[in-house]
């Protein structure tokens, strides 16, 4: 038998038992081993056969412990019994941390799932305001169009003055005065906006009208692209005054 382990096994095994013994079955200043006694003596009264293995164990160990020098007799027992009782002192301490530990987990998770209603609340509220928001701006019609919408051509003064584009300073300043922007719309709820530098493309992009709507009710302000930052909400002002899509 390890020492260190079995001296463990010994301390948590007489915990057990001091248990299972009844208090007044023990005169006081009674020796461990005549306690043991006692306990072998009401395992059998009780019929208790594990009490019965408790206690052979703990003899057979003390012995072993005994013999290998970890344990001595002499005393009888007393540093043993010592080292029990602080074990013991030192459990109940861990489950008062235990206690506490748990009572602050449930705690916590109460405020979690309080938290997590909450959230779940707000999102059902957004989904109810988008949906209403897109029943607002449903498109008259929806997949291909008859024919092609546009084009719509306006140079960045223009765009700069009606707010769609956001940050002026973000194109090159040798660019401002050469670009134009062309909107076309060739399906319904998707628009293609193309900027051109002195008649060369520098950037398209396609804007679908969900995300855009998706950006507009979750506060996102700005939409930036490689060479230019539009402004979201004017950005659809814009494209429902150009197209007529939006119911009003």
């Amino acid at each position: 038998i390890n020492a260190e382990y079995g001296y463990a096994e010994t301390k948590e095994l007489m915990v057990r038992v001091l248990r299972s013994v009844p208090l007044n079955a023990s005169p006081i200043n009674i020796g461990l081993l005549d306690f043991l006694q006692l306990g072998i003596i009401t395992a059998q009264q009780t019929n208790n056969k594990v009490l019965a293995d408790q206690i052979n164990q703990i003899i057979s160990n003390l012995q072993r412990l005994e013999a290998a020098g970890f344990v001595p007799k002499g005393d009888q027992y007393e540093g043993f019994l010592r080292d029990v009782a602080i074990h013991v002192h030192n459990r109940k301490d861990i489950l008062m941390q235990q206690k506490r530990e748990v009572t602050r987990l449930t705690s916590a998770l109460d405020s979690l799932q309080r938290h997590s209603s909450y959230m779940s609340d707000q999102i059902g509220d957004y989904q109810k305001y988008l949906i209403e928001c897109r029943e607002r701006y449903q498109p008259r019609k929806k997949g291909k169009v008859k024919k092609k919408l546009g084009p719509y051509k306006f140079d960045f003064k223009e765009l700069v003055k009606k707010g769609v584009i956001a940050d002026p300073e973000g194109m090159h300043q040798s660019w401002q005065k050469k670009s134009t922007f062309i909107i076309t719309c060739e399906t319904t709820g998707v628009f293609e906006i193309e900027a051109k530098v002195a008649g060369v493309a520098v950037e398209k992009v396609a804007l679908d009208l969900d995300d855009l709507l998706d950006k507009l009710h979750s506060g996102v302000d700005h939409l930036e692209l490689d060479q230019f930052t539009l402004d979201v909400n004017l950005t659809l002002h814009l494209l429902n005054k150009l197209f007529g899509i939006f119911q009003s």
